[in-house]
């Protein structure tokens, strides 16, 4: 099943806004939808495509619309770049894994980040295929964070978590 999504689905959106005037110029982020696909994944630095995307269209002052992780990236994308003007942030998603972790149980949520903590990707992969279900928001939730991650194709039982051995090492996930 692909979840992935991809700047088209907003087009009926945005299109009342051109129709009011406003230029609006609309892309897939690093780990969203298009730009994944073309390998280029999630950074949490938002401010570089944003100032390649004013550089590009050469705009001295921009307003930014950013929907769901890409909400929590707008705010991010207008903290360091300045011709950012406004925001609007559609509602915002900062941590996948604690939206992932929120459809556990409480305890299975809690064995998961033990098992993370201590480096058991074995255990780690065991408990996320046991918990996961097909067509579970926990499943769009580990779907969606291996896609944005930029994990290629893997065996069935390193499928179901970005961190199982053959997953590049490059894909950190750091609280501070």
């Amino acid at each position: 099943m692909d979840t992935i999504r991809f700047v088209e689905e907003f087009y009926n959106f945005l299109l009342p806004l051109t129709q009011l005037g406003i230029t609006v110029i609309a892309f897939d982020g690093p780990g969203q939808g298009g730009a994944s696909r073309q390998g280029i994944y999630m950074d949490h630095a938002w401010e570089k495509p944003a100032k390649a995307a004013t550089d590009y269209f050469e705009l001295g002052a921009a307003d930014w619309l950013g929907a769901s992780c890409g909400g929590y990236m707008s705010i991010r994308a207008a903290a360091f770049e300045p011709r950012i003007k406004h925001i609007i942030s559609m509602p915002t998603s900062y941590s996948g894994l604690d939206m992932t972790l929120k459809q556990m149980r409480r305890g299975k949520a809690l064995e998961l980040i033990s098992l993370f903590k201590a480096g058991d990707r074995k255990g780690t992969e065991a408990l996320v295929a046991k918990v996961r279900l097909p067509s579970s928001i926990f499943e769009w939730c580990i779907v969606q964070g291996v896609h944005i991650a930029g994990i290629g194709p893997r065996s069935e039982s390193s499928r179901t978590h970005p961190g199982s051995a053959d997953s590049p090492k490059r894909h950190h996930c750091r609280r501070r």
